[in-house]
């Protein structure tokens, strides 16, 4: 605690402040600058992260993204029995009905070998056809060291590793039910077949032959057409409608499937993707084109001692304002959005998607009317995805649909570390962009400001302390001058 002017009578502490106050706004001014820098970086870093939630939300294929071929199904089939037929409709198919039947599943080609019959073997040889060729697996059943059989387990493990090498598709497995090893082809249809010969001296059991059986299914659409399937598969691509049969139907009572347009799910996808963008990019326009008020900088301690909590809310809030204004970095990145759209916006004007005709805060937001966008996606649903996802001829080339393109910017822009605005302001803790280094950097200046300005403000107290003691001394010397001339 200082305590002075007692013998000159002088206002001490007002002279200091009042001398050092062109040197304490210099640190205050410093303080503002830097503190704009940093209301700044976080403003950027607000636009930073809505982008990149956008980004992950709409741009990867996750389970509501548009990017999801899955997602695109505007047909939902059902069926009077699921658990022998399924149908799963993908853009472009029709809101059809079928009558099925199943006759025949395909099968894999299978065959047994039962414990019985393997405790009186002595070699078990499978021939398989693979690429055309003839091959012959041998198995012996005793042990090397001449101890006894193999265990079932050691069979199957040893029948597996030969049957792999051979390049066969055959699985061998062993089941508790059946007693035994069953021996089965991954692939189905009549083409998959192979035989197994079980060896003993002098007795030599049947030859086993094992076939696949092809898949029978009548399909008859509304028209009364009909489509044949048969070979080795149990699924079907037919007119964009995914068919799987399970199991198979009594011919009496064939399965009926219907189908039906049920476009709602997918429209509304499409109108919360522009309902986002439009707001992504309305956030950013905002920054863009909000005015500056120059007379609002930070507080300094001083002022914030001065104001309520709500004053100063409002004047913080005023200070954000203006400070991104025509910044080029957010220019970049609009127009970037912008011109992914731009090779498409006459086909999406035709499904009812338009640009806002608003260029002073809404640059590039557009309109929906989400009553044009659902006929068209009643009327070729196939034709709306591929503005939308249709993949680019090649990586260097822009002619994909809209969210490959906009992968393309936010990439660019956005989402790799190299982007511009990663560069300039890094994500939030990040300390290695030129803000942070900026930042730093100014804050090391501050502090050695305020080092000099105590260093300043402790002289001058000094100074005014030994004036203080000489004008004391004085005083004593005229008041005993004064004493011994009135003696």
């Amino acid at each position: 605690m200082r305590i002075s002017g007692l013998a000159t009578g002088m206002d001490v502490d007002t002279m200091v402040k009042d001398t050092i106050k062109p040197y304490r706004m210099k640190v205050d001014k410093a303080q503002q600058n830097n503190d704009v820098y940093a209301m700044k970086q976080q403003l950027y870093r607000d636009i930073l992260k809505d982008s990149r939630e956008f980004s992950s939300k709409h741009l990867e294929a996750k389970k509501d993204s548009l990017l999801l071929a899955s997602n695109w199904e505007a047909v939902k089939f059902s069926s009077s029995n699921e658990s022998a037929v399924t149908i799963k409709g993908i853009a472009g198919a029709t809101a059809e009905n079928y009558t099925i039947d199943i006759k025949q599943l395909a099968t894999s080609a299978s065959s047994a070998l039962t414990d019985i019959e393997l405790a009186s073997t002595d070699t078990i040889d499978i021939v398989v056809n693979v690429g055309g060729v003839d091959k012959t697996i041998n198995v012996n059943t005793a042990k090397a060291d001449g101890s006894g059989p193999k265990s079932s387990i050691e069979l199957v493990k040893e029948l597996n590793t030969n049957l792999k090498a051979s390049g066969s598709d055959i699985t061998a497995k062993y089941s508790e039910f059946s007693k035994g090893i069953s021996l089965e082809t991954k692939t189905l249809g009549a083409a998959a077949s192979f035989t197994v010969e079980l060896k003993n001296v002098g007795n030599t059991i049947p030859l086993k032959a094992a076939k696949g059986i092809d898949a029978q299914v009548t399909i008859t659409n509304s028209k009364g057409e009909i489509y044949p399937h048969t070979g080795d598969s149990n699924s079907l691509m037919l007119d964009s409608a995914e068919f799987t049969f399970t199991a198979k139907t009594d011919a009496a009572n064939p399965i009926k499937v219907t189908g039906k347009n049920d476009v709602t799910a997918l429209k509304d996808k499409i109108v919360a993707f522009v309902n986002d963008y439009n707001k992504l990019l309305e956030g950013i326009n905002t920054k863009l084109y909000e005015k500056r008020d120059k007379k609002y900088m930070p507080l300094t301690p001083d002022q914030r001692k001065g104001m309520s909590e709500d004053e100063v809310k409002l004047w913080e809030g005023k200070v954000k304002e203006g400070q991104l204004r025509k910044d080029n970095d957010l220019e970049r990145l609009v127009g970037s959005m912008k011109g992914a759209f731009s090779s498409v916006m006459g086909n999406l004007g035709k499904i009812g998607i338009k640009p806002v005709n608003n260029y002073a805060n809404k640059n590039g937001m557009l309109t929906i009317d989400e009553y044009t966008l659902e006929k068209a996606l009643e009327d070729n649903a196939t034709s709306v995805k591929d503005l939308f996802i249709k993949p680019p001829s090649s990586d260097k080339t822009k002619d994909g649909g809209i969210l490959h393109s906009l992968q393309a910017v936010f990439k660019e822009q956005i989402d790799n570390i190299t982007a511009p605005l990663i560069k300039k302001v890094g994500l939030e803790g990040s300390l290695t962009n030129e803000y942070s280094k900026i930042i730093d950097k100014n804050k090391m200046q501050i502090a050695e400001m305020e080092r000099q300005l105590v260093q300043r403000e402790n002289n001058l107290y000094l100074k005014y302390s030994r004036l203080e003691s000489q004008m004391a001394n004085l005083n004593n010397q005229g008041a005993y001058l004064t004493k011994q001339l009135g003696a």
